[in-house]
């Protein structure tokens, strides 16, 4: 832990390991934080990818001869499109790790889970 510096964050007495402890310390409280630190993770990528989609994608919806027309314009913004690109790829990984920590409940090979 010293060799990356993060041993102040999780040393006892620190307010952050004690916020941590304290957080899943029950069985009821270790249920909730299970429940809330995924939605917190996914919700955060996916709204990095919609603020970073906005600025370089424009759709727009028309009608043309009597049917309705599509558009999709693209702009360049190389920044936005590679922050765009990172959460897809935690989302999933994300998800792909769920299925497969999951996976035996999910075929039903596991009885409890």
């Amino acid at each position: 832990m010293e060799l990356v510096g993060v041993s102040f964050f999780v040393a006892p007495g620190n307010p952050v390991a004690n916020f941590f402890a304290r957080l899943t310390a029950t069985p009821e409280s270790l249920h909730l934080f299970n429940i809330v630190t995924p939605l917190i993770m996914l919700g955060g990528a996916g709204l990095a990818f919609v603020l970073n989609v906005l600025p370089f994608i424009r759709l727009t919806w028309r009608r043309q001869n009597g049917e309705w027309v599509g558009e999709v314009r693209i702009k360049g913004r190389a920044p936005n499109f590679g922050i765009a690109v990172l959460s897809v790829v935690v989302v999933t990984i994300m998800v792909l790790y769920a299925l497969g920590e999951n996976w035996q409940c999910i075929i039903g090979q596991k009885i409890s889970c």
